[in-house]
């Protein structure tokens, strides 16, 4: 019996046993008092831990395997298992694509794949299992099943009505993409731990590639079946090439073995891969995964797709001058390609004629494209949108472009932050700041506004003091992410155009420039005594002191470092990543807590002067959330649903905002069934449903501000 999520201690003493903790207790930390319970009640207990133990498992570290909206529902008597979503997706869209009779849509939104009606685009299913953002979805060449990979390190294969088949889990970390052979009887997948699988329609592993030493960030089956190609590359920019680093790999799929290396001396990563139709020749798309080191949007020397034969000669190259691609495409027919990626426009270029086709993105960045069979329509899927271009043959009139569906990643919180007092948490989306109190109730800004000169919940990243006056720091300073004035009056800024962390003394003399993270650094906090510093960027988290010697340095974070904060305590370091993660650290480095819930990009972390609270904000999932430290769980969440209309559940899933229309309209219920499929239901019913469980709730003590 594994206990490690029930936590049911049982001591027992002859005929009685002391009962301390059961399961399903844990998400709320309610403890039972020590009771004398029969054995035979104990072993009931025991039961029902393990029964609830997956469902209940929350805080450090806890796997929530039916994420939405609310952190590990708890059943309710009338419903089942259940979780709730936005009905417009939540999260980034990382890829959309066609069923092979192009009558359905599969979306990865967050940790969840949507499936949509073609034509009608109505919300048909939703296949929830995944605990990370899920990266790729494949349909089955016969369309029966679907296979989706994440972050979370797993594949997994279901029917295309959503029943969960198999889970793979032989990858140790991230899995990029993953890609059906053209028979269907084999799937590939490609990991950050640089290996590539080969597995079959039951999930059982045929054969596993070491790639070595590198991140495989795409792969393809050539259309004959024959051949499999492996790109990738480093996770950060490098200042000089690194031979081999992000070569094409064609391997034998069968015998695994290495057939031929393709451009091993490239400056850049290789994101992407297409075949042409006759299974000779390459598309490549190159770029960098982090953000570059020079200024936002400016050319990426060297960025673009290059056009491989098979036998390794280079046949064309085409440099996009604007960013990383990592989005390519071949028409079936041979003659087009569509390509694009970060900060890069859309573009389908005719071989044939040398004609392109360039349209800006609708969400300004391109992270997938596929071809219709017939070649004449392309989908595309953006940060926050998925659209469709038609007559992409660029044969038949003008190019005709639609956004399909569009994603709550538009609507973002940007800050957030607690009052000085601790009774008011503010978020910023950029166009409007909200209010709430520390229990979730939204309050009219005037009532802080027109109370509070100190004015703590606007954001700068200039160099400003307490009195309003600017420092005199010395030396160029460029563009910061970030700037943090200590308690002693010294100052730390992060930069991402040279990935540097600059601290200045309280005289505004230049102490020191460390270059030391790998990408952009995004975020500095200084330790409240002010003779520490931690700084998050690229692949990690650092600590200096205030001289610039260097401290612990921690990894963990799957994606890049966005933000840090050293608690008002001084004993613990929060960071947040584009992984959707929140870590903490202790300032030795060692590795603490771990919170999931939000299902993309924390962009913005802020604790409570207490350090019993941190509010977190991600502007890819639309929310804020304030967590419990102690007991690692939501106490509540605000996601902006449309325009400034902002909804608020509380860790139950209780709605804290009454407009009950507002909820009816954009919120969505699932329920699983016993076989693992999920069936949709309107807000409405649901909450008719849940309003007793909701009503006789205990009330729970208040966690102080």
């Amino acid at each position: 019996m594994n206990l490690e999520h029930a936590e049911m201690i049982a001591m027992e003493t002859g005929a009685t046993t002391r009962l301390h903790r059961v399961a399903f207790g844990d998400p709320f930390q309610r403890l039972l008092p020590a009771e004398r319970c029969s054995s035979n009640v104990v072993a009931c207990l025991l039961f029902l831990a393990l029964f609830l133990a997956p469902i209940a498992a929350f805080g450090d570290d806890a796997i929530d395997d039916f994420s939405g909206l609310i952190p590990n529902p708890l059943p309710i008597p009338e419903i089942g298992k259940w979780q709730l979503i936005t009905n417009t997706p939540q999260g980034v869209l990382r890829s959309a694509t066609w069923s092979p009779d192009e009558k359905l849509i599969a979306v990865c939104a967050g940790n969840q794949v949507r499936i949509y009606a073609a034509n009608s685009l109505n919300l048909l299913k939703v296949f929830v299992g995944h605990s990370s953002p899920v990266r790729s979805v494949a349909w089955h060449p016969k369309g029966e099943q679907l296979a989706s990979c994440s972050d979370d390190g797993a594949i997994r294969i279901w029917t295309s009505g959503g029943k969960p088949m198999h889970v793979i889990s032989a990858h140790s970390s991230v899995v990029y993409q993953i890609a059906w052979h053209p028979d269907g009887e084999r799937l590939a997948s490609c990991s950050a731990d640089g290996n590539v699988g080969i597995w079959g329609e039951d999930g059982k592993q045929i054969r596993m590639i070491k790639d070595g030493g590198r991140h495989i960030f795409a792969l393809a089956w050539s259309p004959n079946g024959k051949l499999l190609v492996s790109v990738g590359g480093d996770i950060a920019p490098v200042t000089e090439p690194v031979s081999g680093l992000a070569a094409i790999k064609v391997w034998d799929p069968m015998a695994g073995t290495l057939i031929r290396t393709i451009g091993p001396d490239e400056e850049h990563a290789s994101l992407c891969v297409d075949w042409d139709s006759k299974s000779e020749r390459l598309a490549v798309g190159y770029g960098e995964v982090y953000r570059s080191l020079q200024e936002a949007f400016a050319p990426i020397q060297g960025a673009g797709i290059k056009i491989w034969k098979i036998d390794g000669e280079l046949e064309e190259e085409v440099e996009t001058q604007v960013g990383s691609v990592s989005a390519v495409a071949w028409a079936p027919a041979g003659d087009r390609i569509a390509f694009g990626g970060r900060h890069a426009d859309l573009w389908i270029r005719d071989l044939d004629t040398d004609f392109a086709f360039k349209r800006p993105s609708a969400t300004r960045d391109v992270n997938f494209v596929c071809w219709s069979r017939d070649g004449k329509r392309l989908l595309s899927t953006g940060r926050s949108a998925v659209s469709e271009l038609r007559n992409a043959d660029l044969v038949e009139g003008a190019v005709d472009y639609e956004k399909l569906l569009e994603g709550l990643a538009i609507r973002h919180f940007m800050f957030v932050n607690w009052s000085p007092d601790g009774k008011h948490v503010a978020g910023d989306t950029n166009f409007a700041v909200h209010f709430w109190d520390a229990q979730g109730v939204a309050i009219d800004g005037d009532q802080v506004t027109d109370q509070d000169p100190q004015k703590w919940w606007e954001h700068t990243r200039s160099p400003v003091s307490p009195d309003g006056t600017r420092p005199a720091l010395e030396g160029q300073i460029p563009v910061m992410r970030e700037m943090a004035r200590s308690s002693q009056d010294w100052w730390a800024g992060a930069t991402w155009q040279d990935a540097s962390v600059r601290i200045w003394d309280d005289t505004g003399r230049l102490i020191s420039m460390i270059q030391k993270h790998r990408g952009g650094v995004e975020s500095v906090s200084w330790k409240p005594d002010g003779e520490w510093l931690v700084s998050g960027g690229g692949d990690s988290v650092r600590i200096w002191r205030k001289d610039g010697t260097p401290g612990a340095v921690m990894s963990g974070h799957t994606d890049e470092v966005y933000r840090v904060a050293w608690s008002p305590n001084g004993e613990w370091i929060a960071s947040g990543a584009t992984d959707g993660v929140i870590r903490f650290w202790k300032p030795d480095g060692t590795a603490g807590p771990v919170f999931r819930g939000h299902v993309a990009g924390i962009h913005d972390l802020a604790w409570s002067p207490l350090s019993n609270k941190l509010a977190s904000a991600s502007w890819l999932d639309s929310t804020v959330r304030v967590w419990d430290f102690k007991t690692g769980r939501t106490i509540w969440l605000a996601i902006h649903l449309v325009k400034e209309e902002i909804a608020v559940f509380d860790a139950e899933g209780g709605p804290i905002s009454q407009d009950t229309d507002l909820l009816d309209e954009h919120i969505k219920c699932i329920i699983q069934k016993a076989d693992g499929t999920c069936d949709l239901m309107d807000y409405r019913e649901f909450r008719t449903k849940a309003a007793k469980a909701f009503k006789a709730r205990k009330e729970r003590p208040v966690v102080p501000n």
